[in-house]
């Protein structure tokens, strides 16, 4: 098994490493309370090239995109380490998570904005003024 070349690494061994790749993620995710709604590798475009891949990962109504090279891949095979790709993974995640942060805020603020404006105690009464005689 050729491990720098990886010249056994073919596009079954690339769907089953992106496989490991995504539930790790999915792991390190559920740690931060984030569901994915779906991750696509490749623009659904098959992993039958050497070249990088790319995931795109959906969740709450965002994407992130991430690449991998063939080689990251090929660790997640049984080929190499994964200590960097993990670490990656931690950091996609932990920024994931303070999108999320960013997002509630601005929802609740929104809610806020929307709930002070509506309560009619805050609102200023329309005083109608009588004119002077001249």
């Amino acid at each position: 098994m050729e491990v720098l070349g990886m010249a056994c690494f073919n596009e079954p061994e690339r769907l089953a490493a992106a496989a490991v790749v995504e539930a790790r993620l999915v792991k390190l995710a559920e740690e931060y309370g984030i569901t994915f709604d779906h991750c696509v590798w490749n623009l659904d475009q098959g992993m039958n090239n050497g070249g990088p891949h790319r995931l795109d990962i959906h969740f709450c109504g965002s994407a992130l995109r991430i690449y991998f090279t063939d080689y990251e891949l090929a660790s997640y095979w049984g080929m190499g380490e994964t200590t960097t790709t993990d670490a990656r993974l931690r950091e996609l995640t932990a920024g994931m998570h303070d999108v999320l942060l960013e997002l509630l805020r601005q929802q609740d603020d929104a809610a806020i904005e929307a709930e002070t404006t509506s309560n009619s105690w805050l609102q200023c009464p329309q005083k109608s003024v009588p004119r002077r005689a001249r």
